[in-house]
């Protein structure tokens, strides 16, 4: 709301630079979304630009989705940047969307973490070190499949598996391994009534896909609903 209302305000001419911090879905996600609502509530000349600190967007996702963000973006005149260093950007309104980081508790104990500071965890979710801690989430690093994304979809599965781990523990009973899926389906909102999405390296796009997605995520948030 607050930065609708400074884009209404400007003078004519002047343009509203928005810079978005971090290239994951998120971020992506949130430039394509801010830039059409500020370009389709107000008259101002609406300037997004994300940055990204790796070597590309969505690093880790499907090239075919990587070069349809690109393809969108250029359409769109959101401007996607790679900085090295030193380098800054002027802008009036700042969002921050970066990727997950290590809690401090895992950093400053003694506890066993990656290099990034997420501690390791077995498949069956125990600590490396500890049989009765648990973890899940993006606060883990699994030991076996280190390399698996810090992304919603896997501490959602996480979950069932450690409530039957716990519970299992407390009996004396062998525990279950987890066992991370080889890939997800990704769905990316451009803010204009359509969306992209990528499944086994395979993308694709449209308001079907928006659809599509917008169904997914009510049915998932409606399980958190009361009454």
């Amino acid at each position: 709301g607050e930065l609708l209302a400074r884009a209404i305000s400007l003078e004519p001419g002047r343009p509203l630079r928005v810079v978005v911090v971090g290239g994951g879905a998120g971020g992506v996600e949130l430039a394509f979304a801010l830039e059409h609502r500020l370009q389709s509530e107000t008259r101002a000349d609406v300037r997004v630009t994300l940055l990204e600190g790796g070597s590309r967007v969505l690093r880790g996702y499907a090239d075919s989705l990587v070069r349809r963000v690109e393809e969108h973006a250029r359409a769109r005149g959101i401007e996607i940047l790679v900085l090295e260093s030193g380098e800054s950007i002027d802008c009036e309104a700042l969002v921050w969307v970066t990727g997950p980081v290590s809690h401090p508790t895992f950093v400053d104990s003694e506890l066993a973490t990656d290099d990034r500071g997420f501690v390791r965890i077995r498949s069956t979710l125990q600590f490396e070190e500890h049989d009765d801690l648990f973890a899940v989430g993006d606060c883990g690093t699994l030991i076996d499949y280190p390399e698996t994304p810090k992304a919603g979809v896997y501490a959602v599965r996480e979950g069932p598996v450690v409530t039957k781990n716990l519970l299992r523990w407390l009996e004396g009973k062998p525990l279950e391994a987890y066992r991370p899926q080889g890939d997800f389906l990704t769905l990316l909102n451009l803010g204009d009534g359509r969306a992209l999405g990528t499944k086994w390296g395979v993308s694709f796009e449209g308001r079907w896909v928006m659809r599509w997605k917008d169904r997914i995520d009510r049915k998932f948030m409606s399980r958190f609903q009361l009454g």
